[in-house]
């Protein structure tokens, strides 16, 4: 039977592949607009395959969290928050460089590009 507790395990278990991959970064990652759709779930999934590759990396999370459930969530899952408004004048030179940062799908490699 289905249930939301499958579907996320599911959703936030890394194959090896993306171990891999993530455990080859550098530096930490930074997702921008995690509180939305599929940010917490991409967040937990990162920070899953990191400790998976054994690799110390930090997965930052950023954005307004309107969900103090969802806040919980991350923390829980070893996940940092930095709460911020992206569209306000300045908050992005506020926030830490990363090897790689996702927004809205996309990946971007080395900083805000």
């Amino acid at each position: 039977m289905w249930t939301e507790e499958r579907l996320n395990k599911m959703l936030t278990t890394p194959s090896e592949a993306l171990s891999v991959e993530l455990g080859r970064l550098e530096g930490d990652i930074l997702v921008l607009g995690a509180g939305g759709k599929m940010g917490p779930t991409l967040c937990v999934l990162a920070k899953n395959a990191l400790r998976a590759a054994g690799v110390e990396k930090r997965v930052i999370a950023v954005s307004r969290f309107s969900d103090p459930l969802v806040v919980e969530l991350l923390r829980e899952n070893g996940v940092e928050i930095i709460s911020a408004d992206l569209l306000a004048p300045g908050a992005l030179d506020s926030l830490p460089d990363a090897e790689t940062s996702s927004h809205g799908g996309q990946k971007v490699r080395h900083g805000r590009q």
